[in-house]
């Protein structure tokens, strides 16, 4: 049995809580085994670490503008913005391209928000239909979450919005 088989294992036995079921899997396996099981997994752990760790810090270093705050040129000169495949940069260096990346970044959330809530209003109308009070009672099939990778916006568009 290999690492990810022992965690389903626990998983359909009822283990809910990770940190109890880790440390019930190295009592019950043995410090040894879960090294030699993780070793496999060095790389993704590591690359996850470094997103989870990117993400952090984009997210407290970003400026953050809020309704009515003013933008003074001291603010431009120290924060930063996150920009999509650059990484930081700071505000004063922001350029249209720039700006027009996190334009298609906050379209791509929006998109992915509205088929979410599009699915959501989907059930309700087959649990309303079906008068299943839970989830759990529906007895039709739940629809297929869809994608919204066509929605990004081309940044051309984004300029013919601006030249208006």
């Amino acid at each position: 049995m290999n690492l990810e088989e022992a965690i389903s294992q626990m998983i359909e036995l009822g283990e809910k809580n990770p940190l109890k079921g880790a440390q019930r899997l190295e009592k019950e396996q043995g410090h040894e085994w879960i090294v030699q099981q993780l070793d496999s997994y060095a790389e993704d752990l590591i690359a996850e670490l470094f997103r989870q760790r990117l993400g952090s810090r984009r997210r407290s270093a970003e400026i953050a503008i809020r309704p009515g705050d003013p933008m003074t040129s001291a603010i431009m000169k120290t924060q930063n913005f996150w920009v999509p495949g650059y990484g930081y940069k700071t505000a004063k260096d922001v350029t249209i391209e720039d700006l027009e990346l996190r334009v298609q970044m906050y379209w791509r959330y929006i998109a992915g928000m509205k088929a979410r809530a599009d699915w959501c209003l989907e059930v309700v109308v087959l649990m309303k239909a079906e008068g299943a009070e839970t989830l759990g009672k529906l007895k039709a099939d739940l629809p297929v979450l869809p994608t919204r990778e066509d929605d990004a916006v081309d940044p051309g568009d984004i300029r013919e919005l601006g030249a208006g």
